[in-house]
């Protein structure tokens, strides 16, 4: 028999490999999800389970066995056709691990992989058969597929790595262990080049590294769950491997690797490595059969308890009570779940009670509101009215003070002017004619200025009746830039006309891009003539005023431009001159009704502004601004939104 079989330690640690992927496919059975993952998982470890029982059997040979047609079918049949399978679904699995962004190019690697497994078989069977076994080329070929292959894997780690860091951190942490997992494999096929895997090092670093890295593999699946599972089979993967890790490392402890032509030498081991298969066939009975109904009885079925309880709790059945089980932490658990039931039970009774004498209290509660309200109607309601009449008082005020100035004016020239008539009469019947055309020059004069304050009466008065009208006409498509200009030209060559001397430089700065807004046109029209008559007149007033050693040139920027503010967008024209300028205290009161800084006789009733606010905030929701610098000039802003 010794010179059939001769056992090795690589024979017993390859032996544990294949019991550590058996026990991850009794995981992956275990799993109610059947999954794309699922599907190449078990076919990489039913693979692996293959090719680790050929390396089983290919160490525990003896070596006058080797380069025999059943060696040579070994290779062929069994050991190259289950690496490419191992290959080839090890891709399949980091390609669908957590996340799948490559997906047209894990289908593409399929078609590549496939023809290259074929020809790493096509080659072992060219090396076995014609040329004579070569040991070297042997292992030659499978460190290149092996390279090759791990060196791809780790790129793809590392791609998905990078690329899930800002998705998902948890799971580029997976990939970052696959991608060390991947390096151990390259650093295993690097030393075994170098030294062979004959050699002591050969030995030792095959075995740990390509055990540590199907440690890694198992862990990094069931911890980061690539198909879901429930807890209990996750505990049994977990503990499973951490035996068979014990197992590995006594083995390799009290049997370590010798030389495969070291025959004496493995005879001496022969008795302790068969105790091993023994003590490792009993090791797996126990970890597969004993040690799940273990865990189902202390951990899984309490918990399953557990979670029943809190299912129906969550479907209202507050009655619900959990069997507490053995006094361990999932113990106290369920007993403080049962008391927290049972709080919850009395909390709701009296939830139940406060309930049924809220609606009373609500309805009191509610007619006191709506008394409340109702009070609050009828103050407010007074307050609105006494306000009217407030305004109204002050607005008769305003008008009876301005029209009363021109009327005293006209009364008393009246009155003067009777008297004028008398002695007009008086010097005619005397024959004092000199004196009779004196007294109708006289008379003349007062009647002018009757006419003037008769006249300054009638604006104030057709001023008035403007503002009681407010906002007239319908909105139309207007070219804003164009009513601009309009009214610039309009207004300046009214003030030439006016003041012949008067010079002013007029600067356009429209923004060509705005879009026609609804406006009713007469209206901003009229706005645009108020504003621009005040500016002018500002810049005018300045003129007339200046030292002779100062040089001053009127200057009007008319600009228009978008506007925005919060979720109002709408055009905002801008008009700016360097004029007079005002007060602060000006500036507050020029938007009151008679308000004006213009002296009488400069054709002003104080109503112009007035209006423009009315039409400008009440007719089109706008807003009209003042930003002005006695001394400097003014600046007068029209926002009109898009309505």
């Amino acid at each position: 028999m010794n010179d059939l079989i001769l056992l090795h330690t690589h024979s017993i640690i390859a032996f544990i490999l294949a019991m550590t992927q058996i026990g991850m496919l009794i995981y992956l059975f275990g799993l109610k999800e059947k999954t794309v993952i699922r599907r190449w998982m078990i076919i990489n470890y039913v693979a692996s389970v293959i090719w680790q029982v050929d390396q089983t059997i290919r160490f525990s040979i003896h070596p006058s066995v080797s380069k025999t047609l059943f060696y040579k079918l070994e290779t062929i049949l069994i050991y190259s056709p289950a690496l490419a399978i191992l290959t080839l679904s090890y891709f399949q699995i980091l390609y669908l691990f957590l996340y799948q962004p490559y997906e047209r190019e894990r289908k593409l690697m399929v078609r590549i992989v496939i023809p290259v497994a074929i020809s790493f078989v096509a080659f072992n069977a060219w090396n076995e058969f014609f040329n004579d076994s070569h040991q070297l080329v042997f292992q030659g070929a499978s460190f290149i597929y092996g390279f090759l292959t791990n060196i791809w894997a780790l790129v793809l780690s590392i791609r998905k790595t990078r690329y899930l860091k800002p998705i998902d951190p948890k799971a580029a942490q997976a990939h970052e262990i696959l991608i060390g997992v991947n390096v151990m494999f390259i650093v295993m096929c690097v030393i075994l080049l170098a030294f062979g895997l004959e050699s002591p090092i050969g030995y030792w670093s095959f075995f740990i590294l390509i055990w540590l890295c199907n440690l890694g593999q198992i862990i990094t699946y069931i911890a980061y769950s690539a198909v879901p599972a429930n807890f209990q089979i996750k505990i049994s993967g977990f503990s499973y491997v951490t035996v068979v890790t014990i197992l590995i490392v006594v083995t390799l402890v009290f049997f370590p690797p010798l030389d495969p032509l070291d025959l004496e030498a493995r005879y001496d081991q022969q008795k302790g490595l068969v105790q091993m298969f023994i003590m490792l066939g009993m090791a797996a009975l126990v970890v597969s059969t004993v040690l799940p109904e273990l865990l189902r009885l202390s951990l899984t079925d309490p918990i399953k308890r557990l979670l029943a309880g809190v299912q129906s709790v969550n479907a209202g059945d507050l009655n619900t009570t959990v069997p507490v089980g053995s006094m361990d932490e999932i113990g106290y658990l369920t007993k403080n779940f049962n008391l927290m039931t049972q709080s919850l039970k009395r909390a709701n009774v009296q939830l139940r009670d406060y309930a049924e004498t809220l609606e009373a209290k609500v309805a009191d509660r509610t007619a006191s509101l709506n008394k409340s309200l109702e009070d609050l109607k009828t103050a407010q309601s007074q307050l609105v009215q006494a306000e009217k009449m407030a305004s109204l008082g002050e607005l008769t005020s305003g008008i009876a003070h301005e029209i009363q100035n021109p009327l005293n004016f006209v009364n008393n020239f009246s009155d003067v002017s009777s008297e004028l008539i008398v002695e007009l009469k008086e010097e005619l019947l005397a024959g004092k004619t000199q004196d009779a055309i004196e007294i109708a020059d006289d008379l003349i004069e007062n009647l002018n200025r009757i006419l003037h304050h008769g006249q300054r009466a009638g604006e104030i008065v057709k001023s008035m009746l403007e503002h009681s009208k407010g906002i007239t006409g319908q909105k139309e498509t207007t070219d804003i830039n164009s009513l601009c200009e309009s009214a610039t030209d309009i207004k300046y060559n009214l003030i030439k006309a006016k003041y012949p001397n008067f010079e002013c430089k007029i600067i356009h700065d429209f923004d060509l891009d705005l879009k026609d807004i609804e406006l009713i046109k007469d209206d901003i029209h009229r706005v645009l003539l108020n504003i621009l008559d005040n500016a002018f007149y500002a810049m005018n007033d300045k003129n007339e005023n200046s030292r002779p050693d100062q040089e001053y040139l009127a200057q009007l920027k008319i600009r228009t431009n978008k506007w925005e503010k919060d979720d109002t967008s709408g055009i905002e024209i801008s008009i700016t001159d360097n004029g007079t300028g005002m007060s602060e205290d000006i500036q507050t009161k020029i938007f009151q009704p008679f308000y004006t800084t213009k002296p009488t006789g400069r054709g002003s009733t104080g109503l112009g502004l007035s209006l423009s606010y009315d039409i400008i905030t009440k007719g089109h929701k706008g807003e009209l601004l003042v930003d002005s610098t006695l001394g400097q000039g003014t600046t007068m802003t029209i926002r009109l939104p898009y309505l």
